[in-house]
């Protein structure tokens, strides 16, 4: 059995289950503080506020890690691995230099999103522009921090004693075969959509672990601003349902969405940064037709608990 907590002040907290023990995470999306002169530092008071909330949260839920589902860095992303953002807008509030006492223990897996590919418009940055967004994946490997991206899409495994979890990062901006990931370095000699393709099915066919997620930036269905993305809804939500996938989770658009739609539970948390109660695409016709749940107000610390979901796959 599973089931999630919705958190108004920041994002959620899935939790899965077998007997008495459990695999708890908080996932947030598009946090990635602000470039913004008002916040010369990068990060910002929602952003704070968020932090806040996840480390009493993960305090008293006792959470295995944190899952950052993209758009890490706004507005474009950052320069080299000595970048200021990464001290600003991730270690003061998240990491080993915050003042969160538990945040700063635990391991927050990240995927990116389409802020974290822009390219920078400065003469300066405009030299790294073949590898800017791939700083953030060496930022990972080289220095002492709880940021992890190894690669560009990696899974992880969680084992427990009677059970385990197995998450699967993607980059849904190469999914998309988006224009920016066309400055990827050896592109287009390197087909980096079909290799992600082919790496991800492979990834999906051969999971044996109780539970089986997949993460990335881009929702496949959304009521929200950018509604259900059509690439994903060819590309991904096939092989979701095809392998019996748990849960699919996303960022982008800047709410909380949950919908159930042929046995995987497809979660957006977006609220990282700015909270956006915008619904134009509630009719929209790729959505599925099911029932979801949506929540975007943000208030003080709140908890509105959603409930266990019976566990679905075969």
């Amino acid at each position: 059995m599973r089931g999630v907590n919705f958190l108004h002040s920041f994002g959620l907290v899935i939790y899965a289950q077998s007997n008495n023990n459990y695999v708890r995470f908080a996932a947030i999306g598009d946090w990635g503080g602000s470039d913004y002169i008002i916040f010369p530092d990068g990060n910002t008071f929602a952003q704070e506020f968020g932090a806040a909330s996840m480390d009493r949260l993960c305090g008293e839920k006792e959470c295995d890690f944190l899952l950052s589902l993209g758009d890490n860095f706004y507005t474009y992303g950052v320069t080299d691995v000595e970048d200021t953002r990464f001290h600003f807008t991730y270690e003061l509030v998240y990491g080993k230099a915050s003042e969160r006492e538990v945040l700063k223990t635990l391991d927050f897996y990240q995927c990116l999103g389409n802020h974290d590919h822009k390219d920078n418009a400065t003469a300066q940055v405009s030299v790294f522009k073949l590898l800017f967004f791939i700083f953030e994946v060496i930022y990972s490997n080289l220095m002492d921090t709880t940021f992890k991206l190894p690669e560009l899409w990696y899974s992880f495994t969680i084992e427990k004693e009677t059970f385990s979890m197995k998450m699967i990062m993607i980059d849904t901006m190469v999914m998309m075969n988006s224009r920016d990931t066309h400055q990827l370095p050896g592109y287009p000699e390197r087909d980096y959509r079909a290799e992600q393709n082919a790496w991800l099915e492979e990834e999906l066919a051969s999971c044996d672990a109780d539970y089986c997620l997949v993460s990335g930036h881009h929702p496949v269905y959304s009521v929200s601003t950018h509604g259900p993305t059509s690439a994903l809804v060819e590309t991904l939500q096939p092989l979701l349902e095809k392998y019996h996938v748990d849960a699919y989770l996303c960022g982008h658009d800047h709410n909380m969405q949950h919908w159930l739609h042929k046995r995987t539970h497809y979660f957006i948390s977006g609220m990282g940064e700015i909270p956006n109660p915008n619904l134009k695409n509630m009719n929209h016709p790729l959505n599925p037709s099911e029932s979801f749940d949506y929540f975007t107000i943000l208030k003080p610390i709140q908890e509105e608990k959603l409930g266990i979901l019976e566990r679905l796959r075969n």
